[in-house]
């Protein structure tokens, strides 16, 4: 509010000021500063003048009074200041309850956004926030040798049957944290659904696919010697490597990791009787 004539208004009681002429006092955080006192104040220092006060209201609480010395102000300047001290309060309270509103709205989007990125079991990306991570990844590592997994638990339906849905639950649970800890958090990790993990690095050799697979093997086998639950993970994988010099067709490259997969799968169906 712009000053008017020999008066202005700054702030009202509780850590805020009341100026009237030269009048002014600063009431403390639990202190309340009432009418009587900033007459007795006025008084005090001014001597024995009028003086009008009118209160001032905001989201229906009396949060102070407008004091000025009404033999130097005329009444309507007085009255006129007090509205626009409020519609100013107002205008701050409006301000204040919008940008509540944006601040709301902005964390529910970043909520949404993580949601509709991520699988809700796992943890893990899903399908949709994979293919993002690949994109970018790939964006950056032009030269460099991409690699996808395509991963698919064995024997995972006799863990559903023999221990039940919650324990299968738990079983996808703990692939996806061994598959985190079996990558960098860089590299892109995903549930596509079921019993089956998609995962894309970007390396300098090709022949990285065999060591992770090894990797992956060597923790489900840990997991396994210690697991309380009873279950064990064992997992069919498949990979294909490919240098990242262009364009690249992620669904291509997804369906030929798919494809060893499903070699790998067969011997094991033959080796070990897995289905």
């Amino acid at each position: 509010m712009k000053p008017s004539r020999d008066y202005t208004v700054s702030a009202v009681y509780k850590d805020l000021y009341v100026y009237a002429n030269n009048l002014s006092e600063k009431a403390g955080r639990e202190d309340e500063l009432g009418i009587r006192d900033i007459f007795d104040i006025a008084l005090n220092q001014n001597g024995r003048h009028v003086y009008s006060a009118i209160p001032l209201i905001n989201d229906n609480n009396l949060i102070g009074y407008l004091v000025a010395d009404s033999q130097h102000v005329p009444y309507d300047e007085i009255f006129f200041a007090s509205l626009q001290f409020t519609y100013s309060l107002m205008h701050l309270n409006v301000l204040s309850s919008k940008q509540d509103v944006i601040t709301m709205l902005n964390e529910d989007n970043r909520t949404l956004s993580h949601e509709s990125m991520y699988d809700e079991l796992s943890h893990l990306l899903n399908r949709r926030g994979f293919i993002k991570s690949v994109n970018d990844m790939i964006r950056t590592s032009y030269g460099m040798q991409g690699i996808f997994f395509y991963l698919d638990l064995d024997r995972f339906k006799n863990i559903n049957d023999t221990y039940g849905h919650a324990v299968g639950d738990d079983a996808i649970k703990k692939t996806g944290m061994i598959l985190k800890e079996c990558f960098r958090n860089s590299d892109a990790v995903c549930r596509v659904g079921g019993d089956e993990f998609l995962i894309f690095i970007c390396r300098n050799s090709e022949s990285m696919g065999d060591f992770f697979i090894k990797r992956i093997t060597r923790a489900m086998e840990s997991f396994n010697r210690s697991n309380p639950l009873g279950y064990r993970l064992v997992a069919s994988v498949g990979y294909k490597a490919f240098a990242i010099d262009g364009d690249v067709d992620i669904e291509a490259m997804i369906n030929a990791a798919d494809r060893e997969l499903y070699k790998v799968k067969a011997e094991h169906h033959k080796s070990d009787g897995l289905g």
